[in-house]
């Protein structure tokens, strides 16, 4: 058993990075065996603009829950590689609104088999451990809006730390 492992709770969030990482890693890898030029972290965006297109970068922002320079930066790599275009709001032609490309539109369906490929070894994996991780991560999402890591750990904590809410 490696050190991260025997650190238990305490490297709880570690532990999910380091599986966040190998998932990502594992993604990268495919598309890479399928010869498409496409990172993992570009999919919640693309997916987005392929459903709800056109929409702006705030629209995007508060649709995926980035930063609003995370979501820039993904668009601007989008845009430089084609996948995305800029495109005028019809009813303000100030605002700028991304959509997908021909070229986007065109690898959409290689993508989109991938995606359903990788939605059945998530689900076989699900059930290959018995757990819907998916479904515990919400119930994990749920009870940190409740109450957040800052405010549970200052409450187990000696001394006492006040949580400040500004």
């Amino acid at each position: 058993m490696n050190f991260i492992n025997q650190l238990g709770v305490l490297a709880f969030g570690t532990r999910l990075r380091l599986l966040t990482d190998k998932f990502i890693n594992d993604a990268v890898k495919v598309y890479q065996a399928q010869n498409i030029d496409f990172e993992p972290r570009w999919f919640a965006m693309f997916y987005l603009l392929y459903t709800k297109s056109p929409l702006s970068i705030s629209e995007i922002t508060t649709e995926l829950g980035y930063t609003q320079p995370a979501v820039t930066q993904i668009a601007n790599i989008l845009i430089k590689k084609r996948l995305v275009k800029i495109t005028k709001d019809r009813n303000d032609s100030r605002r700028k609104m991304l959509t997908l490309s021909s070229k986007g539109l065109e690898l959409l369906p290689k993508l989109k088999n991938l995606w359903e490929g990788f939605s059945s070894a998530i689900e076989e994996l699900f059930i290959e451990i018995n757990c819907n991780l998916l479904y515990e991560m919400e119930k994990v999402e749920i009870a940190l809006q409740r109450k957040d890591m800052l405010t549970r750990v200052s409450e187990n904590i000696t001394p006492k730390v006040s949580v400040s809410t500004e």
